[in-house]
Protein backbone atom coordinates (compact mmCIF):
# COMPACT_ATOMS: atom_id res chain seq x y z
CA UNK A 1 0.00 0.00 0.00
CA UNK A 2 1.75 3.50 -0.74
CA UNK A 3 1.97 5.85 1.72
CA UNK A 4 -0.99 8.81 1.68
CA UNK A 5 -0.48 11.88 0.48
CA UNK A 6 1.18 14.71 2.63
CA UNK A 7 -1.37 16.64 3.86
CA UNK A 8 -1.56 20.69 3.24
CA UNK A 9 -4.04 21.26 6.59
CA UNK A 10 -0.75 22.10 8.71
CA UNK A 11 0.59 24.83 6.20
CA UNK A 12 -3.01 26.08 5.81
CA UNK A 13 -3.20 26.30 9.69
CA UNK A 14 0.09 28.45 9.79
CA UNK A 15 -0.63 30.90 7.09
CA UNK A 16 -4.61 31.52 9.08
CA UNK A 17 -2.54 32.42 12.04
CA UNK A 18 0.48 34.33 10.73
CA UNK A 19 -1.89 37.42 10.79
CA UNK A 20 -2.29 38.08 7.45
CA UNK A 21 -4.86 40.78 5.82
CA UNK A 22 -8.25 39.95 6.39
CA UNK A 23 -8.84 40.35 2.68
CA UNK A 24 -6.33 37.57 1.13
CA UNK A 25 -7.30 34.28 0.97
CA UNK A 26 -4.77 31.61 1.20
CA UNK A 27 -4.75 27.86 -0.56
CA UNK A 28 -2.45 25.55 -0.15
CA UNK A 29 -1.05 22.69 -3.03
CA UNK A 30 1.39 20.04 -1.88
CA UNK A 31 3.42 19.89 -4.73
CA UNK A 32 5.90 16.18 -5.18
CA UNK A 33 8.12 17.58 -7.61
CA UNK A 34 8.53 21.05 -6.91
CA UNK A 35 11.57 22.63 -5.63
CA UNK A 36 10.78 25.44 -3.80
CA UNK A 37 7.91 26.82 -2.67
CA UNK A 38 5.83 28.53 -5.61
CA UNK A 39 2.92 31.59 -5.19
CA UNK A 40 0.18 31.82 -7.75
CA UNK A 41 -1.46 35.41 -6.82
CA UNK A 42 -5.02 35.54 -8.18
CA UNK A 43 -7.29 38.77 -7.50
CA UNK A 44 -7.72 38.73 -3.82
CA UNK A 45 -6.28 34.86 -3.66
CA UNK A 46 -2.67 32.89 -2.87
CA UNK A 47 -2.36 29.39 -3.69
CA UNK A 48 1.35 28.50 -2.24
CA UNK A 49 2.74 25.20 -3.80
CA UNK A 50 4.71 23.74 -1.34
CA UNK A 51 7.06 20.53 -1.84
CA UNK A 52 6.63 17.68 0.65
CA UNK A 53 8.48 18.14 3.88
CA UNK A 54 8.86 22.15 3.73
CA UNK A 55 8.67 23.30 6.88
CA UNK A 56 5.49 25.53 7.56
CA UNK A 57 7.86 28.90 8.83
CA UNK A 58 9.32 29.02 5.54
CA UNK A 59 5.75 28.66 4.10
CA UNK A 60 4.86 31.59 5.91
CA UNK A 61 8.04 33.49 5.69
CA UNK A 62 7.18 32.84 1.30
CA UNK A 63 4.33 35.26 1.53
CA UNK A 64 5.20 37.34 4.11
CA UNK A 65 7.82 38.37 2.54
CA UNK A 66 6.14 39.40 -1.50
CA UNK A 67 3.19 40.78 0.61
CA UNK A 68 3.84 44.43 -0.21
CA UNK A 69 3.94 42.67 -4.16
CA UNK A 70 0.90 40.62 -3.62
CA UNK A 71 -1.50 43.85 -2.60
CA UNK A 72 -0.40 45.51 -5.58
CA UNK A 73 -1.28 42.65 -7.81
CA UNK A 74 -4.34 42.03 -6.13
CA UNK A 75 -5.16 45.41 -6.96
CA UNK A 76 -5.25 45.27 -10.91
CA UNK A 77 -7.87 44.98 -12.82
CA UNK A 78 -9.17 41.53 -14.37
CA UNK A 79 -11.22 40.21 -17.11
CA UNK A 80 -14.12 40.52 -14.88
CA UNK A 81 -13.31 44.82 -14.81
CA UNK A 82 -14.75 47.06 -16.94
CA UNK A 83 -12.03 48.60 -19.70
CA UNK A 84 -9.28 46.76 -17.75
CA UNK A 85 -6.88 46.00 -20.71
CA UNK A 86 -6.88 49.99 -20.83
CA UNK A 87 -5.28 49.59 -17.39
CA UNK A 88 -1.84 48.16 -19.00
CA UNK A 89 1.32 49.76 -20.85
CA UNK A 90 2.15 47.14 -22.95
CA UNK A 91 0.10 43.95 -24.01
CA UNK A 92 2.38 41.51 -25.16
CA UNK A 93 0.73 38.15 -26.95
CA UNK A 94 2.71 34.88 -27.53
CA UNK A 95 1.76 32.48 -30.58
CA UNK A 96 3.34 29.74 -31.33
CA UNK A 97 1.60 29.84 -34.72
CA UNK A 98 -0.72 27.05 -33.52
CA UNK A 99 -4.35 25.84 -33.39
CA UNK A 100 -4.80 27.67 -29.32
CA UNK A 101 -2.51 30.20 -30.40
CA UNK A 102 -4.10 31.38 -33.40
CA UNK A 103 -7.68 31.18 -31.67
CA UNK A 104 -6.18 33.56 -28.55
CA UNK A 105 -4.50 35.99 -30.60
CA UNK A 106 -7.59 36.34 -33.06
CA UNK A 107 -9.85 36.60 -30.05
CA UNK A 108 -7.80 39.20 -27.88
CA UNK A 109 -6.80 40.99 -31.27
CA UNK A 110 -10.36 41.63 -31.76
CA UNK A 111 -11.20 43.11 -28.27
CA UNK A 112 -8.03 45.09 -28.36
CA UNK A 113 -9.07 46.94 -31.57
CA UNK A 114 -12.77 47.17 -30.26
CA UNK A 115 -11.21 49.33 -27.44
CA UNK A 116 -8.09 51.54 -29.82
CA UNK A 117 -5.43 49.69 -27.75
CA UNK A 118 -3.74 47.87 -30.64
CA UNK A 119 -1.23 50.04 -30.37
CA UNK A 120 0.08 48.92 -27.02
CA UNK A 121 -0.09 45.12 -28.79
CA UNK A 122 3.50 43.37 -29.30
CA UNK A 123 2.63 39.99 -30.83
CA UNK A 124 5.49 37.44 -30.47
CA UNK A 125 6.62 34.52 -31.90
CA UNK A 126 10.26 32.22 -30.44
CA UNK A 127 12.07 30.72 -32.75
CA UNK A 128 13.75 27.38 -32.09
CA UNK A 129 15.60 27.33 -34.87
CA UNK A 130 18.87 28.70 -36.07
CA UNK A 131 18.61 32.25 -37.44
CA UNK A 132 16.44 32.22 -40.87
CA UNK A 133 18.24 35.28 -41.92
CA UNK A 134 21.26 32.98 -42.48
CA UNK A 135 19.55 30.91 -44.89
CA UNK A 136 19.31 27.58 -42.95
CA UNK A 137 16.33 25.45 -43.42
CA UNK A 138 14.05 24.80 -40.14
CA UNK A 139 15.28 21.43 -38.21
CA UNK A 140 12.63 22.27 -34.97
CA UNK A 141 9.85 24.08 -36.41
CA UNK A 142 7.55 23.19 -39.20
CA UNK A 143 9.18 25.11 -42.12
CA UNK A 144 5.54 27.49 -42.73
CA UNK A 145 5.11 27.90 -38.99
CA UNK A 146 6.95 31.65 -38.55
CA UNK A 147 5.44 32.85 -41.22
CA UNK A 148 2.06 31.18 -40.26
CA UNK A 149 2.17 33.01 -37.15
CA UNK A 150 2.68 36.40 -38.66
CA UNK A 151 -0.10 35.92 -41.41
CA UNK A 152 -2.79 34.81 -38.45
CA UNK A 153 -1.54 38.13 -36.76
CA UNK A 154 -2.27 40.20 -40.16
CA UNK A 155 -5.66 39.14 -40.25
CA UNK A 156 -6.20 41.11 -36.76
CA UNK A 157 -4.69 44.50 -38.05
CA UNK A 158 -1.06 43.60 -37.05
CA UNK A 159 1.85 43.89 -39.23
CA UNK A 160 5.47 42.48 -39.11
CA UNK A 161 8.27 44.42 -37.11
CA UNK A 162 11.02 45.98 -39.63
CA UNK A 163 14.22 44.07 -40.39
CA UNK A 164 11.82 41.32 -41.54
CA UNK A 165 9.88 40.36 -37.69
CA UNK A 166 13.62 40.51 -36.00
CA UNK A 167 13.69 44.73 -35.16
CA UNK A 168 13.22 44.95 -31.41
CA UNK A 169 14.99 41.44 -31.02
CA UNK A 170 18.22 42.82 -32.90
CA UNK A 171 18.41 46.31 -30.84
CA UNK A 172 18.26 44.06 -27.96
CA UNK A 173 21.07 41.55 -28.30
CA UNK A 174 23.43 44.51 -29.91
CA UNK A 175 23.00 45.87 -26.37
CA UNK A 176 21.47 49.24 -27.88
CA UNK A 177 18.37 51.33 -26.64
CA UNK A 178 14.95 50.39 -27.64
CA UNK A 179 14.34 53.93 -28.24
CA UNK A 180 10.95 54.19 -30.26
CA UNK A 181 7.73 52.84 -29.75
CA UNK A 182 7.24 52.62 -33.41
CA UNK A 183 9.81 49.86 -33.36
CA UNK A 184 7.41 47.35 -31.58
CA UNK A 185 3.62 48.72 -30.65
CA UNK A 186 1.09 47.38 -32.62
CA UNK A 187 3.95 44.91 -34.55
CA UNK A 188 4.30 40.81 -34.89
CA UNK A 189 7.88 40.31 -33.72
CA UNK A 190 10.37 37.13 -33.85
CA UNK A 191 12.84 35.99 -31.19
CA UNK A 192 15.08 33.62 -30.27
CA UNK A 193 18.15 32.62 -27.95
CA UNK A 194 21.13 34.00 -28.48
CA UNK A 195 23.06 31.26 -29.72
CA UNK A 196 24.41 29.60 -33.07
CA UNK A 197 22.77 26.39 -33.36
CA UNK A 198 19.52 25.62 -33.03
CA UNK A 199 17.23 23.82 -29.98
CA UNK A 200 18.45 20.16 -31.11
CA UNK A 201 21.91 21.24 -31.33
CA UNK A 202 21.33 22.40 -27.33
CA UNK A 203 20.35 19.43 -27.09
CA UNK A 204 23.34 17.07 -28.30
CA UNK A 205 25.67 19.32 -26.44
CA UNK A 206 24.34 19.77 -22.58
CA UNK A 207 26.40 17.73 -20.43
CA UNK A 208 25.88 16.72 -17.17
CA UNK A 209 28.51 17.12 -14.21
CA UNK A 210 29.88 13.83 -14.93
CA UNK A 211 30.37 14.78 -18.47
CA UNK A 212 27.76 12.80 -19.75
CA UNK A 213 25.15 13.36 -22.45
CA UNK A 214 22.16 15.27 -20.59
CA UNK A 215 19.88 13.76 -23.41
CA UNK A 216 16.03 14.93 -24.18
CA UNK A 217 14.76 17.67 -21.89
CA UNK A 218 11.77 16.40 -19.69
CA UNK A 219 8.90 17.60 -17.72
CA UNK A 220 10.95 17.87 -14.91
CA UNK A 221 14.01 19.20 -16.40
CA UNK A 222 12.70 21.65 -18.78
CA UNK A 223 15.56 23.58 -19.87
CA UNK A 224 13.79 23.74 -23.78
CA UNK A 225 11.05 25.83 -22.24
CA UNK A 226 13.03 27.74 -19.76
CA UNK A 227 16.24 28.71 -22.00
CA UNK A 228 14.49 28.53 -25.36
CA UNK A 229 11.33 30.36 -24.26
CA UNK A 230 10.54 31.79 -21.05
CA UNK A 231 14.10 33.72 -20.90
CA UNK A 232 13.84 35.06 -24.55
CA UNK A 233 10.29 36.01 -24.28
CA UNK A 234 11.57 38.10 -20.51
CA UNK A 235 14.39 40.01 -22.62
CA UNK A 236 12.01 40.78 -25.29
CA UNK A 237 9.49 42.15 -22.61
CA UNK A 238 12.34 43.93 -20.62
CA UNK A 239 13.54 45.52 -24.05
CA UNK A 240 10.20 47.03 -24.23
CA UNK A 241 9.91 47.73 -20.79
CA UNK A 242 12.68 50.05 -20.48
CA UNK A 243 12.03 51.92 -23.47
CA UNK A 244 8.52 52.58 -22.05
CA UNK A 245 10.14 53.61 -18.79
CA UNK A 246 12.51 56.13 -20.69
CA UNK A 247 10.04 57.82 -23.12
CA UNK A 248 7.16 58.46 -20.37
CA UNK A 249 9.80 59.02 -17.18
CA UNK A 250 7.85 56.82 -15.07
CA UNK A 251 8.53 56.35 -11.55
CA UNK A 252 6.34 53.43 -11.13
CA UNK A 253 6.84 49.64 -12.66
CA UNK A 254 5.74 49.44 -16.17
CA UNK A 255 2.17 47.22 -16.13
CA UNK A 256 2.57 44.49 -18.56
CA UNK A 257 0.02 41.88 -19.52
CA UNK A 258 1.03 38.42 -20.80
CA UNK A 259 -1.34 36.33 -23.20
CA UNK A 260 -0.89 32.71 -23.59
CA UNK A 261 -3.29 30.44 -25.29
CA UNK A 262 -3.07 27.64 -22.87
CA UNK A 263 -6.11 25.81 -22.35
CA UNK A 264 -7.11 23.32 -19.31
CA UNK A 265 -8.17 20.47 -21.01
CA UNK A 266 -4.30 20.37 -22.13
CA UNK A 267 -3.31 18.64 -19.53
CA UNK A 268 -3.13 18.84 -15.69
CA UNK A 269 -0.95 21.01 -14.99
CA UNK A 270 -2.27 23.60 -17.39
CA UNK A 271 -5.83 22.85 -15.90
CA UNK A 272 -4.44 24.13 -12.22
CA UNK A 273 -3.34 27.38 -13.85
CA UNK A 274 -5.67 30.16 -13.05
CA UNK A 275 -6.70 32.21 -16.27
CA UNK A 276 -5.74 35.45 -14.93
CA UNK A 277 -2.67 35.84 -12.24
CA UNK A 278 0.41 37.67 -11.06
CA UNK A 279 3.69 36.55 -12.43
CA UNK A 280 6.12 36.73 -10.01
CA UNK A 281 8.86 35.53 -11.53
CA UNK A 282 9.06 37.35 -14.54
CA UNK A 283 8.24 40.18 -12.68
CA UNK A 284 10.75 42.58 -11.12
CA UNK A 285 9.55 45.00 -8.18
CA UNK A 286 10.98 47.91 -9.61
CA UNK A 287 10.74 48.02 -12.87
CA UNK A 288 7.76 45.94 -14.61
CA UNK A 289 5.03 44.06 -12.90
CA UNK A 290 3.84 41.16 -15.35
CA UNK A 291 0.31 39.20 -15.07
CA UNK A 292 -0.94 36.73 -17.18
CA UNK A 293 -3.92 36.17 -19.10
CA UNK A 294 -5.43 32.51 -20.40
CA UNK A 295 -8.23 33.88 -22.55
CA UNK A 296 -9.03 30.75 -24.14
CA UNK A 297 -8.51 28.26 -20.94
CA UNK A 298 -11.87 26.87 -20.78
CA UNK A 299 -12.39 26.04 -24.59
CA UNK A 300 -12.06 22.82 -25.79
CA UNK A 301 -10.77 21.31 -28.32
CA UNK A 302 -13.99 20.68 -30.31
CA UNK A 303 -14.57 24.60 -29.52
CA UNK A 304 -11.26 25.90 -31.08
CA UNK A 305 -11.50 24.09 -33.87
CA UNK A 306 -15.18 25.37 -34.17
CA UNK A 307 -13.63 28.50 -33.69
CA UNK A 308 -11.10 28.58 -36.33
CA UNK A 309 -13.34 27.48 -39.10
CA UNK A 310 -15.81 30.23 -38.66
CA UNK A 311 -13.27 32.75 -38.28
CA UNK A 312 -11.25 31.42 -41.79
CA UNK A 313 -8.37 32.31 -40.30
CA UNK A 314 -5.53 30.24 -41.72
CA UNK A 315 -3.88 26.88 -40.01
CA UNK A 316 -1.14 24.82 -40.37
CA UNK A 317 -1.92 21.96 -42.97
CA UNK A 318 -0.34 19.40 -40.45
CA UNK A 319 -3.39 19.17 -38.66
CA UNK A 320 -5.07 18.17 -41.88
CA UNK A 321 -3.28 15.26 -41.57
CA UNK A 322 -4.38 13.49 -38.09
CA UNK A 323 -1.18 15.88 -35.97
CA UNK A 324 -2.75 16.75 -33.17
CA UNK A 325 -0.52 19.89 -31.89
CA UNK A 326 1.49 21.58 -34.32
CA UNK A 327 4.08 23.14 -31.93
CA UNK A 328 7.78 21.22 -33.62
CA UNK A 329 8.81 17.88 -36.02
CA UNK A 330 10.17 16.63 -32.96
CA UNK A 331 7.04 15.01 -31.95
CA UNK A 332 6.95 11.30 -30.55
CA UNK A 333 4.15 9.31 -29.36
CA UNK A 334 5.37 7.55 -26.09
CA UNK A 335 3.10 4.44 -25.39
CA UNK A 336 3.60 4.53 -21.62
CA UNK A 337 1.78 8.19 -21.27
CA UNK A 338 -1.95 8.90 -22.16
CA UNK A 339 -1.22 12.32 -23.82
CA UNK A 340 0.80 12.87 -27.10
CA UNK A 341 3.72 15.08 -25.95
CA UNK A 342 6.80 16.31 -27.70
CA UNK A 343 10.29 14.85 -26.94
CA UNK A 344 11.22 18.48 -25.89
CA UNK A 345 7.96 19.02 -23.80
CA UNK A 346 7.94 22.33 -25.70
CA UNK A 347 4.62 22.64 -26.55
Amino acid sequence: MSPPPPSAAPYARALADAGLPGWLRCSVQVKPRRKAVGLLVEPRTVTVAVPPGTPATEVVAAVTRKLPLIEQAASAPGPDSPSWLDWYDVIVINTSGGKDSQTAVRRVLGILGAAGLLDRVAVLHLVLDKDPRGGAEPRVEWQQVPKLAAAQAARGGIGLAAAGGWAVWDAHRAGSALTERAQWAGLMHYARRDVDGDLLDDFASRRKRDGSPRGWATMWTRYCTSDWKTAVGRAFTEAICAQIRAERGLTRPVRVLQVMGFRAEESEDRADRAPFSFNFTASAPASRHVWEWLPIHDLTKREVWADIRDSGVPYHPAYDEGLSRCVDRTTVHDPLRRNRRTASHCG
